[in-house]
């Protein structure tokens, strides 16, 4: 008897509902159909359903569980569909063809030729693709071409020996600037190949071929350009100006202010590796980093070679820099003015040629604690523990997502 109410109960419920019935019975076909990763959760309802649960079928069917002999109408059964749940993108990777998200494993992107466009940006050919916190793509946009370097509205794009010759340049490197698909000045004119995109602090765009500096703003006589930038270097009468997001006139004692072209920023403190700082205003041999300017250095450095430090970032309120000719990462403590080894990474000789190419090559990131490096594989040192371990078994470039 209450099969039979609940029987007539459905049909009624059925008349009013015919339409979401069909719709949710699609979607679990579809779920069920697709390559997607979505769950079908089947739930038995109570028999008095609400009116607006989904109804499955016209004609109601009885379905019999073999194993407990209960006889369940199709009725009472609802039909869920689950996306999967979407771990947070902790950092990327980017080798020279392949982009990859990582959430604890390694997630690769279809993306063609990617390009690093900003804070979850990368481009796939012409398309900038932007995407949210679990790596889903959020918006796109088709640009003027495929671009060698991306910020903002700048597009750079390099432009081979080959392809320059076919087109009537030399059989050179050259580069086309881009500004809102907007061609700049005269690519015959840019016979140099573009290594990096940049944006200071201060706005300035510039564009960096090696040790070069190429800026697409007023400022000229660049002596560093990262976050900080130096320009207007005279080291004759040693002055300068600097900017971040102030603008400071500056003047110094000694020609170590010459090779002050690495920095960290700390509690509102720029710190260069060799003992500067800008707060408000430049102070030179300001702490422990003061020394390696001069010999004996924090580490031994063979016959009369000169130290090569790459920043690494900061971390719990320390400062890491790399040696680059020994391999030491190396910490500075601004509150003790403690300045300290740490670990070292691999084995240099020491010589400044040895360190000149990894400057170049190790490009290293803090993300959550970690230090990444290149050196012939990609490297994660935890700082915390000291422990080292295999990141990836080739080359590319971490960034934080």
């Amino acid at each position: 008897m209450k099969k039979l109410i609940i029987q007539i109960l459905a049909i009624i419920i059925l008349l009013l509902t015919v339409n979401s019935c069909s719709d949710a019975q699609k979607a679990a076909d579809d779920c069920l159909d697709s390559s997607s990763d979505c769950n079908v959760e089947i739930v038995v309802n109570d028999p008095e359903t609400p009116e607006d649960e989904p109804i499955i079928e016209d004609t109601p069917e009885v379905i019999t569980d073999s194993t407990t002999d209960i006889e369940i109408d199709e009725e009472e059964i609802e039909i869920v569909i689950k996306s999967p749940d979407l771990e947070p993108i902790s950092l990327t990777f980017l080798t020279t063809d392949t982009l990859y998200f990582y959430d604890g494993q390694f997630i690769e992107q279809p993306n063609v030729n990617p390009v690093n466009c900003g804070a979850k940006c990368f481009t796939d050919s012409d398309q900038r693709i932007i995407y949210d916190e679990s790596g889903e793509i959020v918006s796109q946009e088709t640009l003027i071409v495929e671009p060698s370097f991306i910020l903002g509205d700048w597009i750079i794009e390099n432009i081979d020996p080959d392809t320059a010759f076919s087109l009537g340049g030399q059989r050179k490197d050259y580069s086309r600037i881009y500004f809102q698909g907007v061609e700049q000045g005269n690519w015959f004119l840019n016979q140099w190949k573009a290594t990096d995109l940049i944006q200071t602090i201060s706005g300035d765009i510039i564009v960096i071929e090696g040790n070069n500096f190429h800026p697409l703003t007023a400022v000229t006589g660049i002596n560093h350009a990262k976050n900080l930038l130096i320009h207007d270097f005279d080291s004759v009468n040693r002055t300068a100006i600097i900017e971040t997001n102030g603008v400071y006139a500056v003047s110094w004692a000694t020609n170590y202010f010459n090779g002050a072209k690495d920095w960290l920023f700390l509690n509102g403190i720029y710190y260069s590796w060799n003992g500067y700082e800008l707060e408000a205003d430049l102070t030179e041999n300001a702490n422990a980093l003061w020394g390696w300017n001069t010999t004996p250095y924090l580490v031994e450095i063979p016959n009369g070679q000169n130290p090569t430090l790459l920043s690494a970032g900061v971390f719990e309120n320390a400062l890491y820099w790399i040696e680059c000719n020994t391999g030491w990462l190396t910490r500075y403590v601004p509150e003790s003015d403690v300045l300290e080894t740490v670990s070292r990474l691999y084995v240099g000789d020491g010589y400044r040629t040895t360190g000149l190419l990894y400057l170049d090559s190790l490009k290293p990131v803090i993300v959550q604690g970690k230090l990444y490096f290149y050196d012939g594989s990609i490297w994660e040192f935890d700082l915390r523990s000291g422990i080292v371990n295999l990141f990836f078994g080739g080359s590319g470039e971490v960034a934080e997502w």
